[in-house]
């Protein structure tokens, strides 16, 4: 394997892998799995923290993170497609994070493998690859948009329409995205970052600006993003809750072994596209859960909007 010893680098096998990694991944995986992607990336300091070295394995049944937690010394944690709740892909500048959240034993969990920006490639084709295995299929390599998207992209804010085109799966339609302002609180302090709530087909898509410290000046700039994939597959049930300042929607995934709520802060004047969002998820999860071997087709495009 040829790799740059600074950034995330691919493996063709498990035999290409580094020790401490390579012994775990033998150990852990079953001989039948076949390797779909296999990532390795050294330690990686940002301007806080420092994180270990990291293996990234993704199977046809499940996926795994090695983690150097001492010197020679790896832990593992991954799950199986089918325990797993929904994935966040997160860029900030130089700073990248792919985190999984699962459920082990009836209760939520996550992890998380941290990379290089330079290299975020191969932590996108992961995160495609996790949402395929939920999904029970594979999707296309590309997307062709719909002729409703432009319309559904037109009332977002320019700094949102790439990096909604960008975050859509492949092979996946835009049917519906809103824009939700950043909420803020007393003393001008911000409550929830600016964000986009994006549908397609299959999943539920939150794409976040970073989210600015209370000491931070509002003025300056955001160059990061954090993008939630929460699948239609793994969403039980929504509830949208009144506050004094915000709305608070209420996003509840489950599988067999527990399950996870993941909450989203809304204006209190954009209720009404949240639920229909909301609206429109909730028929094409009856669909999914009605044919789960059979892609979902998108409704008639004279309906859709944003």
């Amino acid at each position: 394997m040829k790799s740059d010893s600074r950034f995330a680098s691919k493996a063709e096998s498990v035999a290409d892998a580094p020790e401490p990694f390579r012994e775990q991944l033998r150990e852990y995986l079953k001989p039948k799995e076949e390797v779909s992607l296999l990532v390795c990336a050294p330690a990686y300091a940002s301007l806080r923290e420092k994180y270990p070295g990291t293996v990234l394995a993704v199977t046809d049944q499940r996926w795994l993170i090695v983690a150097e937690t001492h010197p020679n010394v790896a832990e593992v944690e991954g799950a199986t497609f089918d325990d797993t709740l929904l994935v966040e892909f997160t860029e900030i500048l130089l700073y990248g994070e792919l985190r999984i959240h699962f459920a082990l034993d009836g209760k939520p969990r996550s992890t998380a493998a941290h990379f290089n920006t330079v290299t975020d490639g191969y932590y996108r084709e992961a995160t495609q690859l996790v949402l395929d295995g939920i999904e029970g299929h594979s999707r296309a390599s590309t997307r062709n948009a719909s002729s409703n998207e432009a319309a559904v992209l037109s009332k977002l804010p320019f700094k949102f329409r790439n990096a909604t085109v960008d975050n859509v799966p492949p092979g996946r339609n835009l049917l519906f995205a809103t824009c939700l302002p950043a909420l803020i609180g007393g003393f001008r302090r911000e409550l929830a970052p600016a964000a986009v709530l994006a549908l397609t087909e299959r999943e539920l898509i939150l794409i976040t600006e970073e989210r600015r410290h209370w000491f931070e000046p509002r003025k300056e700039p955001k160059y990061g993003k954090i993008v939630t994939y929460v699948p239609l597959a793994r969403l039980a049930h929504h509830r949208i809750s009144h506050h004094p300042r915000f709305c608070l929607l209420e996003l509840k995934t489950h599988v067999s072994h527990g399950g996870e709520t993941f909450e989203i802060m809304l204006p209190l004047e954009l209720e009404g596209k949240v639920a229909e969002c909301m609206e429109r998820a909730t028929t094409l999860m009856a669909h999914i859960h009605g044919r789960d071997d059979h892609e979902v087709a998108p409704p008639n495009e004279s309906s859709l909007g944003s």
